[in-house]
């Protein structure tokens, strides 16, 4: 019997339970009942896997661009030179004040150099007391004294703290017939000592130094 397709079969339309075959050979005719099964094909060889393709090279690392070069730094300024100390202007022990506008030293002041001053110099005026008929005159305190003669007594004026370079003015107020004595260390002029005026009045006494141990005096009388 020739190979025959089975798609070419004529479609069998007996029992449906089973399947049948009917083949022609010679005029003679042969049904083969047939069981239809599911005949699995061979399953096909797997296709042989793709090779992975080649893995791309990491593109290339752009170029850090180069830092900026740091500014030079600005050069330090020159230090200014220290002030040259100024000359000390006055040793003081004691204190210094200013009221309205007037400056005020307690104390003793010393001055190395000239002194140059613009206006007047005022200095107090101090009155000197007598005690057991002496009336001592501290020529460090102040430069200018007032005395009231006791009338009809002797005053002894004892000057202490004698220094080179001091003035000293008494105006001494009369009454009645005082008297008047000094030191030896007192110099007058010759035949010219200071006898107090008579009476009411008023008489100046100069005494300068010049070291520590002599004070020379002047008078000028009756001022009235």
């Amino acid at each position: 019997m020739s190979n025959i397709k089975i798609s070419e079969l004529p479609l069998y339309t007996g029992n449906t339970t089973g399947a049948y075959l009917v083949m022609n050979n010679s005029g003679e005719t042969t049904t083969y009942k047939v069981t239809r099964e599911n005949i699995i094909g061979a399953s096909g060889t797997s296709g042989t896997s793709g090779s992975d393709g080649t893995s791309g090279s990491d593109g290339s690392s752009g170029t850090s661009g180069s830092s900026g070069s740091s500014g030079a730094a600005g050069s330090s300024g020159t230090s200014g030179s220290n002030g040259t100390s100024g000359d000390s202007l006055f040793a003081l022990t004691g204190s210094v004040w200013n009221t309205t506008n007037n400056v005020g030293i307690s104390g003793s002041l010393v001055i190395t150099g000239s002194l140059t001053v613009t206006g007047s110099v005022q200095g107090n005026i101090t009155p000197l007391t007598i005690s057991s008929n002496t009336a001592s005159l501290n020529l460090n305190s102040n430069n200018f004294y007032t005395l009231q003669l006791v009338s009809g007594s002797a005053t002894h004026i004892l000057p202490t703290n004698i220094r080179p370079g001091k003035t000293a003015n008494i105006l001494i107020s009369t009454t009645g017939s005082a008297t008047v004595t000094f030191p030896s260390s007192v110099k007058q002029p010759s035949n010219m000592s200071y006898t107090a005026s008579t009476g009411t009045s008023k008489d100046i006494l100069s005494l300068l130094t010049y070291d520590t141990s002599s004070v020379y005096l002047i008078s000028a009388k009756t001022l009235l």
